[in-house]
């Protein structure tokens, strides 16, 4: 249990014996029953929702999808890309693994410590970002080759995922990665 969790807790059960208290008079408990009935009430509810508020922020917004686990804005990203499971995964395994020493510049890059790219691996249909498609098409409409390119953390819980071009996919990792890790090559 994390300590935002263990807080909220104690936070809770206070709350619970200060919002209990103001409605019954505990025998015995003299402290308590000079604190006035109103008083009692608020400071029980006002600690009954921020134990609630610490609970809930200290549980983990983390996924597990056919054996990787996905931040919960990596799941966003995703789907707002068309990028399904298995394309993440063949990155995973079989992309090009670089560490990511750049700043944290975006919010979403914060926490990742790898890069996995995995080249020429999607085939965009045209469209607007998040409205284009992953699939073959015919040999009359125009289309890109895509590269796919997952962040990761130190647990290698995935952090955000998106798709870059030749240059500027080039220029992403001059920025934000050091060299190629575990012997695989960089093209």
């Amino acid at each position: 249990m994390n300590w935002k969790r263990g807080l909220g807790f104690v936070l809770f059960l206070a709350g619970a014996f200060f919002f209990i208290n103001s409605g019954l008079g505990i025998t015995g408990f003299v402290i308590a029953e000079s604190i006035n009935v109103s008083v009692s009430f608020l400071l029980g509810l006002v600690l009954i929702i921020g134990g609630i508020v610490l609970i809930l922020s200290g549980i983990e917004d983390k996924v597990n999808i056919n054996g990787i686990a996905y931040d919960s804005h990596a799941v966003k990203r995703m789907e707002d890309r068309n990028l399904f499971p298995m394309i993440i995964k063949d990155a995973l395994e079989n992309g090009e693994h670089y560490k990511f020493t750049g700043e944290k510049d975006m919010p979403e890059y914060e926490g990742a410590t790898d890069i996995y790219v995995r080249r020429d691996s999607a085939v965009l249909a045209p469209g607007k970002i998040g409205k284009r498609g992953y699939k073959e098409m015919g040999e009359n409409r125009k289309k890109k080759d895509a590269s796919i390119i997952v962040l990761t953390d130190e647990n290698g819980v995935v952090k955000t995922t998106f798709t870059k071009y030749g240059g500027p996919l080039d220029n992403f990792l001059k920025k934000y990665s050091s060299k190629v890790d575990e012997g695989r090559e960089a093209a």
